[in-house]
């Protein structure tokens, strides 16, 4: 058969033409990049603080097991050595009271309780009722203290050399050192008017008029005068 011929077109035959003579362009489509997004801050946080709190919980506990720990044992060490040192100072009172017992007892022993006084005091009887009491007070202070290191200091001796007019008294006591009282009975109350060892002042012979019976001179300064008193 013969071949049939179709006659192309002009326009047909330049498009033809055209795309034989320009390359064919093949555009490729560029993959777009991924673009990746952050987390969000807020999660992001969110996961570390999870993170960290995990991480800690373990430090934490062992932190406070070695906190209760230590304290446990400064309490235990606390209260043992409270214990040891009550125990000490219970032993040192005990030996304190023991040392302070034994000189209290020898120290009563050597004041007595009084009732051998009017046997110990010189003169005793001499004096009146009411001069008495005064001079049983006064002998049990000179008694106590006289006491030294569980002994008396010196020589005891207490002694009513003479009363006047049962007005006015004199007393020598001695404990290692001679001393004097001149008394006088003022309002009803035997009262010490001059103590020492010495002359008693001429201002205080005149002041309580005392009788030359209880002291026969007086002195001023360094010049011993007559009581004029009768």
């Amino acid at each position: 058969m013969p071949k049939s011929t179709t006659k192309k077109s002009p326009n047909a035959t330049i498009a033809q033409q055209r795309r034989s003579k320009t390359p064919e362009r093949i555009y490729k489509v560029k993959p777009k990049k991924q673009v990746i997004k952050p987390r969000p801050k807020i999660k992001r946080r969110h996961h570390k603080h999870k993170q960290l709190l995990s991480m800690s919980l373990p430090r934490v506990a062992t932190i406070v097991i070695i906190v209760f720990v230590t304290t446990l044992a400064s309490g235990v060490v606390f209260v043992r050595a409270y214990q040891a040192y009550n125990a000490l100072r219970s032993a040192n009172e005990s030996a304190s009271d023991a040392l302070y017992s034994k000189e209290m007892v020898e120290k009563m022993r050597l004041i007595g309780d009084g009732t051998n006084y009017p046997n110990e005091i010189i003169n005793y009887q001499s004096a009146p009722q009411d001069l008495q009491n005064f001079l049983v007070q006064d002998y049990k202070k000179l008694k106590t203290g006289c006491i030294i290191n569980g002994q008396f200091a010196g020589t005891l001796q207490y002694t009513v050399v003479n009363v006047v007019y049962d007005s006015f008294a004199r007393i020598e006591k001695n404990c290692n050192g001679a001393d004097t009282l001149l008394l006088s009975k003022i309002s009803g109350v035997w009262t010490v008017i001059y103590a020492g060892n010495d002359l008693p002042p001429c201002d205080a012979v005149n002041a309580f008029d005392i009788p030359r019976g209880l002291s026969s001179q007086c002195r001023d300064g360094l010049v011993t005068y007559t009581n004029p008193n009768p």
